[in-house]
């Protein structure tokens, strides 16, 4: 999965289709995947905004976000520890060719379900399919797959979801390559001063159209978005090297320090000022400071650790 992409290409590197893995986030800004992605809360709290909602989660709750729905993960400077389950929608493409055209409505996971008791044994499939992921024992190909099959049709008979059309999905593939195309842009140059009209004249459009556009299918603002891809690098530069506001300011894109503080304050709730020395502070107090975060916005765990987390969850 590339990481430094708002549209992330998932990929695939053990089983086709599939890809799991444990995960702690702290900020992720607007981005979208290819993949269906189920996200379970394993430790803390977060806000998951997409286009038309704000989702609250806690320990024990789950989402499942559809292939290229934009979406932004803030968890206040808390930080969370996840697992997720990315799989294609041309999973069983020859047996369940419909998976393709299904779209989940949004929502909290767990409050579909009829009882706790499915919804935990819904849970327990999803971290035993990310169990055999990770210990790649004999046949644990065979075993993810059939995971999946269970947990996609639990899915299908249990939430609230809908099947587009094949001319509405040609449609939504053709957007989302517009989409995928702005993204990239914005990503290669969001350190210069570009504008809205910088995008309207790439995909040959008037600036009111792109407007419109950028609205409709980020679900921000162009300023927004753009304004959370340099807060979100600035982070990432802080985090690792002790930096002036004003140099954090030109590594990110910001035009002034000024600008960078009053939209990380607007944002975070706490000065970019506090962030950088506890970044760097020598004497962390992690239960008393509201904004102490780890250096790395997003940080794959390791295989060891995940295991051990997984273990804990299924001795539950």
């Amino acid at each position: 999965m590339n990481g430094n992409k708002e549209f992330e290409i998932i990929e695939h590197h053990k089983i086709k289709h599939i890809n799991a893995f444990l995960i702690h986030i702290v900020y992720r800004n607007f981005h979208m995947h290819s993949d269906f992605e189920l996200l379970f809360i394993l430790d803390g709290s977060c806000l998951i905004t997409l286009k038309d909602s704000v989702l609250s989660l806690s320990p024990g709750d789950s989402i499942i976000i559809n292939p290229c729905e934009m979406h932004e993960i803030d968890t206040n400077g808390k930080g969370i520890t996840a697992m997720i389950l990315q799989f294609s929608g041309h999973f069983c493409f020859d047996y369940y060719p419909s998976l393709r055209n299904t779209r989940f409505r949004t929502g909290n996971l767990r409050a579909q379900f009829s009882n706790n008791n499915k919804y935990s044994e819904f849970v327990a499939q999803i971290k035993a399919l990310v169990m055999s992921y990770y210990k790649e024992e004999d046949y644990f190909e065979l075993n993810c797959v059939r995971s999946l099959i269970t947990i996609v049709k639990t899915c299908l008979c249990t939430l609230d979801c809908i099947q587009i059309n094949e001319s509405e999905y040609y449609s939504q593939k053709k957007r989302n390559e517009r989409i995928q195309r702005i993204s990239s842009y914005i990503d290669d140059n969001y350190l210069y001063p570009i504008q809205l009209k910088d995008l309207a004249a790439l995909e040959q459009l008037t600036v009111t159209h792109m407007s419109h556009f950028f609205k409709e299918n980020f679900g921000v603002t162009f300023q927004e978005y753009i304004t959370g891809i340099r807060l979100e690098h600035a982070l990432l530069i802080a985090g690792k090297e002790r930096a002036s506001i004003a140099a954090l300011s030109e590594l990110s894109g910001f035009s002034d320090p000024k600008y960078l503080s009053k939209a990380f304050f607007a944002k975070f709730g706490y000065s970019i000022k506090e962030y950088i020395n506890d970044s760097h502070s020598k004497n962390k107090n992690l239960q008393n400071n509201h904004y102490k975060q780890p250096k790395a916005l997003q940080t794959f765990i390791p295989r060891d650790e995940a295991l051990k987390i997984l273990q804990s969850e299924l001795n539950q």
